[in-house]
């Protein structure tokens, strides 16, 4: 298929940005959330009177809210692929033809088959954006198709396995930022602006002028998965030398 001018570049009801964005808030969230409880735990041994009900009290809303933001970070990252690759589809071929091909692809396959078809390049599977995004969308369709069990008394390797499932959440919190950074810098770096321009919210540097669309707590994060990026291409960065997304 030849590749398409834009369909239309003005769009209205776009939300992508806005998905990024609760998703941004509440990883700042989840993170002050958990150095919160992390602080408090070590606050809650019982003394000769028991247990601190305040304390107790606090620990639990504290509680609620990582896992509500920890749910919101990964939902929300993964709504902003799907707006994202969507009205990048749309501006290419049209709704239409968008609801008639692409709409019953899953989430990897938009984003592996439809960069190819508007510019010509693809992500590259085996790197570590790529990796991230198979990641997050596991953890998304994890939350959405989550079963609760039934508990068994004494049983160690229940708990064990809760544990171990909370500790993997926290990771999947983590892996879904790094997936909407490392795109986005992916997305760049494929990019051949003004013709082809990047779908989704920017960390890199754009024609000499930085964009500082995340909240400054993401600084650290953003120059890791940057790190990574570089590691990524290595000399690889000669196929697409139009733009630099490090910045």
């Amino acid at each position: 298929m030849d590749n398409k001018e834009f369909h239309s570049i003005a769009r209205i009801d776009v939300r992508h940005q806005l998905f990024a964005n609760i998703a941004m808030r509440n990883y700042v969230l989840f993170k002050q959330s958990s150095k919160s409880l992390e602080d408090l735990g070590e606050r809650r041994e019982p003394d000769e009177q028991g247990y601190d009900l305040n304390v107790e009290r606090k620990f639990h809303d504290l509680g609620e809210q990582e896992i509500e933001s920890a749910f919101s970070v990964i939902l929300y990252s993964a709504m902003c692929f799907e707006s994202a690759i969507y009205d990048h589809a749309a501006q290419y071929f049209g709704d239409s033809y968008v609801a008639d091909h692409f709409d019953k692809l899953d989430l990897l396959s938009k984003w592996l088959v439809i960069p190819q078809l508007t510019w010509k390049r693809e992500l590259r599977k085996g790197h570590a954006p790529y990796q991230h995004l198979a990641t997050l969308v596991r953890a998304r369709n994890r939350l959405v198709h989550h079963k609760s069990e039934n508990i068994k008394m004494d049983d160690n390797l229940q708990m064990e396995r809760l544990r171990r499932r909370s500790e993997e959440f926290k990771q999947d919190v983590e892996n879904a930022m790094k997936a909407l950074i490392l795109i986005s810098l992916e997305m760049d770096w494929l990019s051949d602006p003004p013709r082809s321009i990047n779908p989704l919210p920017r960390f890199g540097v754009f024609v000499g002028y930085p964009e500082k669309r995340y909240p400054s707590e993401m600084a650290p994060l953003v120059s890791e998965c940057k790190r990574i990026f570089a590691r990524s291409i290595g000399k690889g960065s000669e196929e697409h030398p139009v733009i630099n997304p490090l910045g």
